[in-house]
């Protein structure tokens, strides 16, 4: 956003109006005589304008009028619920032991829940920029671009095939990124500005707004899961069957036959098989093409998945009657994955003061509630403390007590800033955030319409760290946003006696709950 060079115009591009609409007609002539305008490009599909100032470009892009060829029926938020729905041949199975049914049919005591979680938006402090300047030098095609982007090689061939140059004719200047959580793998603005610039011989520079993001970027997916578990006498799982249905992640940028090849998103399923030694358990995943843009987001599947295991074990937990730490404790294995979680979650608790209870707080509810998972083997147990008003629904996260065991501890300042920003992030996804698709367009258009965890909103995070030197070291980006919105949930049930199966957990949804 902030590049500058001598001669620099700024660009706009048409967008379409609704999901996947397609250019029928467009006239352009009103907008080529906006003042300010230099020149409108149109190549195929794409459609930009050239001005002197942003001003002038935001206002001739509008001027200009274009027919479109849209879905119909136009897609809505019900159309996408009804794909999600666990089942069907094209399920994949990708983790099985024992034999689940065979258990289930055999158990004393039987449960089973449905979660859901629903899109979400990057919304990154800075949406995207990029400024281009495509030009011969010495009868030789060059192109440089100056941009923010979390993938420098993938940005850099895709500006290569949009203006039909080679990798090595292009120059990338990689700046500052300004957020990006997954959506600034993909930077639509850095090939639009080389299209433009090249189309005019002009340094070009292109800035999505705020709208455009929300509008037209890519959001986390949608999931549906699909949890039974079946608990013996003694109220130990002897059974663990998880159904889960997700949008499209790594998938998303994959052609349908390489789909087909790999057959896994393992975007998607991160997080979704349980890491707890269940005799007889299978996990079966289906990816369902919405129709809307989704892909990578903080995580992947890491919350989502998160939230639906580790909710539904605090939900075994009750049904046999036990402390939901003591279940998980017995129901881990003696490996390093389960040594390593045990650790952490005792840790954790004594931490939290687990066993000790809240002090009363006048005309508000109180609960802790317990979560942990693994990721790219760093390990990680979280206590949210929260705070429930009855008669509004309100839910007040007011302490998220984290420790965690990324192996060798390279920097541990990096450490716990990443976990400090991963709770912070799951705490504004498992309250607040969610994006809806409404006449085939995605609802919201800036925060007011999709707001986010304020500062005054957000809890204290306390923190300790384990050091493992024998391992490691293990990844940090991302595995302590797995547990944050299960352990709000179990936080929740533990203060009200209700149970929370829906992202985001908002006052409405609060005081529907049974």
């Amino acid at each position: 956003y902030d590049a500058r060079m001598e001669g620099m115009k700024f660009g706009k591009v048409l967008r379409p109006p609704t999901l996947g609409a397609t250019l029928k007609n467009v006239e352009v002539s009103a907008a080529e005589k906006s003042p300010g305008v230099l020149q409108i490009v149109r190549d195929g599909d794409f459609v930009g304008v050239i001005a002197e100032t942003q001003e002038a470009a935001n206002a001739a892009i509008n001027l200009i009028a274009a027919t479109w060829n849209e879905r119909s029926p136009l897609l809505q938020q019900s159309d996408i619920d009804s794909m999600l729905t666990p089942g069907g041949f094209e399920g994949e199975t990708i983790a099985e032991a024992g034999n689940a049914d065979s258990a289930m049919r055999a158990a004393a005591t039987a449960i089973e829940a449905d979660y859901a979680s629903p899109l979400a938006a990057h919304a990154a402090l800075e949406p995207q920029g990029a400024l281009a300047s495509v030009r011969q030098e010495n009868r030789e095609w060059i192109a440089e671009v100056w941009t923010a982007t979390q993938s420098p090689t993938t940005s850099l061939a895709e500006i290569a095939s949009a203006i039909g140059l080679k990798a090595e004719q292009v120059i990338l200047h990689n700046n500052f990124l300004g957020g990006g959580f997954g959506r600034k793998i993909v930077l639509e603005s850095s090939s639009e500005a080389a299209r433009l610039s090249k189309a005019s011989g002009l340094p070009v520079r292109v800035n999505w707004d705020r709208g455009e993001e929300f509008q037209h970027g890519f959001m986390r997916p949608p999931t549906r899961h699909k949890l039974r578990a079946g608990l013996d006498v003694n109220g130990n799982v002897v059974a663990w069957t998880h159904e889960q249905s997700s949008g499209l992640v790594l998938f998303a940028s994959f052609p349908k036959p390489l789909q087909w090849l790999i057959g896994v998103d393992f975007g998607a399923i991160r997080g979704a098989i349980p890491d707890y030694t269940f005799p007889n358990h299978r996990t079966t995943a289906w990816y369902r093409d919405i129709g809307a843009r989704t892909g990578p987001w903080r995580g992947l599947g890491l919350l989502p998945n998160g939230f639906a295991v580790e909710s539904f074990v605090d939900e075994l937990a009750q049904a046999a009657g036990a402390d939901p730490l003591e279940f998980r404790l017995r129901h881990l294995g003696d490996d390093s994955i389960g040594a390593r979680l045990k650790r952490v979650l005792q840790t954790v608790a004594d931490l939290a003061g687990w066993s000790a209870p809240l002090p009363a707080r006048d005309g508000w509810l109180v609960g802790r509630g317990l979560a942990c998972g693994e990721d790219v083997r760093t390990v990680v147990a979280q206590v949210a403390e929260v705070a429930v008003n009855p008669q509004t629904g309100e839910v007040k996260v007011e302490r998220v007590y984290c420790a965690l065991d990324c192996g060798l501890i390279i920097n541990p300042d990096g450490v716990e800033a990443q976990i400090e920003g991963n709770v912070i992030w799951g705490v504004s996804s498992a309250l607040i955030e969610e994006a809806t698709i409404v006449d085939g367009k995605v609802r919201a258009t800036n925060f007011g319409d999709y707001p986010i965890l304020t500062i005054r909103q957000a809890p204290e995070v306390v923190i300790q760290l384990i050091e493992n030197k024998e391992e490691g070291p293990y990844g940090m980006g991302e595995p302590p946003i797995g547990p944050v919105a299960a352990a709000i949930g179990n936080a929740i049930f533990n203060a009200t006696g209700k149970r929370l199966r829906r992202l985001p957990m908002t006052p409405e949804r609060v005081l529907e709950a049974s």
